[in-house]
């Protein structure tokens, strides 16, 4: 029996980690590859990877929750070999092997809830990895060598146990090793998102002109330089570069910022042929209505700041935390006259070549993708007192 359960727990723990691998991929290709669904993740209406990868609860201090499930799985490919083939010197093997089960299946659960109740969608990936956890609780209790109620008497003082210390440490440096995969693939999709969106017939630098009647905008109206950014509140990469232009406004007295939006999504905007950021251009009407009560900024700050929750109740609760009237909220978002003014700022960006998000313009000069705050100072300083003129009002 214990051969038999070796066996399958050691296939149980491989799939759990090339799973959770497949996993680190698609979190690295939500946040730093475009999103969107595709393959298995996009099978059934109510399969959503994206959805789960973008949620408040898909990362544990920073670190992506399958970069740990991998550290988690390969520590127990790590240690069920040990007690297998030297019981002697890794008795306790059982009871951490249980305790971890335990652990996996509670998370799972509650995981489960969220994507239940939380985001309406499920992640097909996920569901396979909560099958593996209770897979592995079950073999644990089942190929226990003196019985499953002996195992369990014993587990409250497993992590005093040397593999408890030690099965710790293997997850800790496992996620160590598998962030660095992550953070590999993340880097590489950025730099190939940010190559496909650049439009080779409007070369970064070139000037045009730009409209801006209407748009939100802060820092004073004859600033010397105009940033305009084309953004979408579901783009992880306009999120990031939002902070860097927060960061980078603050520090001047010299630049005028300018909102526009493009959505990234079929629902609002013709030039995306599938449905990608399903949630985008609900959240742009929104942040127009609450440009209309003034208060443009701290709704476009919580939308970025939440960008996991941006369905329509989501983005009324946004509009209650940031005091607007939500009356007046409901009525401006069901006004055609909303709609109409992403629209235009869609049909804007179409003009003057947009791609992709985020694009941004400095006195006229375009500029593909976002910045860390060093480049951005020195395409600013390259553009002061250049480019060409930026029309209309912004307010």
């Amino acid at each position: 029996m214990q051969r038999i359960a070796f066996a399958l727990g050691i296939l149980l723990a491989g799939l759990g980690l090339f799973v959770s691998l497949e996993l680190v991929g698609v979190h690295a290709r939500s946040h730093f590859g475009g999103g969107g669904d595709s393959g298995l993740c996009a099978a059934l209406a109510g399969f959503s990877c994206d959805a789960a990868s973008r949620s408040a609860f898909s990362e544990i201090a920073g670190l992506p929750i399958a970069v740990i499930g991998a550290g988690f799985y390969a520590a127990l490919l790590v240690l069920l070999p040990l007690h297998r083939f030297n019981a002697r010197a890794f008795p306790a093997v059982p009871e951490v092997f249980a305790v971890a089960g335990f652990g996996a299946v509670a998370y799972s659960l509650f995981l489960l809830g969220v994507s239940v109740f939380a985001l309406g969608k499920v992640c097909p990936y996920c569901i396979a990895l909560y099958g593996v956890n209770v897979g592995l609780l079950a073999l644990a209790l089942w190929g226990a060598p003196d019985g499953a109620r002996a195992l369990l008497r014993r587990l409250p003082s497993v992590w005093r146990r040397f593999e408890g210390v030690v099965f710790v440490v293997l997850v800790a440096l496992g996620g160590l090793a598998f962030q660095g995969v992550y953070a590999q693939q993340s880097h590489a999709m950025a730099r190939a998102r940010a190559g496909a969106q650049a439009d080779p017939t409007q070369p970064e630098g070139a000037p045009v002109t730009l409209v801006t009647d209407g748009a939100a905008s802060k820092g004073p109206a004859d600033a010397p330089i105009t940033i305009v950014e084309f953004s979408d509140f579901q783009c992880p990469f306009c999120q990031r570069f939002a902070e860097t232009l927060e960061t980078f406004a603050a520090q001047r007295t010299d630049v005028r910022i300018v909102f526009r939006h493009f959505p990234m999504d079929n629902a609002c905007n013709d030039q995306i042929e599938r449905k990608f950021h399903e949630f985008a251009c609900g959240a742009a009407r929104a942040s127009v209505c609450a440009q209309a009560q003034g208060r443009f900024w701290p709704f476009h700050d919580r939308l970025f700041s939440n960008q996991g929750q941006l369905t329509p109740s989501d983005l009324r609760g946004h509009a209650e935390a940031v005091l607007l009237d939500l009356g007046a909220y409901d009525t401006c978002m069901a006004d055609p006259a909303t709609a109409t003014r992403i629209s235009a700022d869609i049909a804007e960006g179409v003009r003057v070549g947009l791609e992709g998000t985020p694009t941004f313009f400095v006195n006229g000069a375009k500029f593909v993708g976002g910045r860390s705050l060093e480049e951005l100072q020195r395409i600013v300083e390259a553009q002061r007192g250049g480019g060409a003129p930026v029309s209309g009002s912004a307010k």
